[in-house]
């Protein structure tokens, strides 16, 4: 983009994408229509051309948005944790517990996740997504001294354990869910 072009439009590219993903969160694929966000932003769309050449465009940058700090980040900031993997395991598994509280993380993540059952574009960010996160845990639980079918299959458990604990609508105390989480990562690893 020019630097003509961007003077000309009050908002950044990254003012869009975050508006988009706190549409996506809110109101599903819908909200990532030009026109409502750009009335939420209180532009014309003339301002997303700007910065997008369409919304494919748009929907590229929201969902890499989503990705990198729900993923690679992470697993970034847990692998630079001491202590070793079962203490890796354990501060992921509490910090995804922590961060399933509601707000635009946990609500971009299942918006993402619902769009992802009938579009193939946000599908295969899940999957790579998913992935991603699995090879890390079959890493850690690798390192822990598992092997074979039971790697994946403890890598799997722990997973989809995590997925279900934040879209559950069964929202225990912090405290419970803390100490259930706790529990049932000592009898993954046990």
């Amino acid at each position: 983009m020019s630097a003509a072009r961007r003077a000309r439009s009050p908002l950044a590219r990254s003012d869009w994408v975050e508006a988009g993903l706190a549409a996506l969160g809110r109101d599903g694929p819908d909200g990532l229509r030009i026109e409502r966000l750009a009335d939420r932003l209180r532009v014309t769309k003339g301002s997303f051309y700007w910065h997008f050449r369409d919304r494919e465009d748009l929907v590229d940058a929201v969902l890499t948005a989503w990705e990198a700090p729900s993923t690679s980040d992470i697993i970034e900031q847990v692998r630079a944790l001491p202590g070793g993997p079962k203490a890796q395991l354990r501060a992921l598994a509490e910090r995804v517990v922590r961060e399933s509280e509601p707000g635009q993380l946990l609500e971009t993540e299942l918006a993402v996740r619902a769009w992802a059952s009938f579009d193939r574009v946000p599908a295969r960010r899940v999957r790579r997504v998913d992935a991603a996160r699995l090879a890390f845990l079959t890493d850690l639980l690798r390192q822990i001294g598992f092997r074979g079918l039971e790697v994946e299959l403890r890598a799997r458990l722990f997973y989809f354990y995590l997925l279900g604990e934040i879209s559950s609508l069964v929202k225990d105390p912090l405290k419970r869910r803390l100490r259930f989480t706790r529990r049932r990562l000592d009898l993954i690893l046990s």
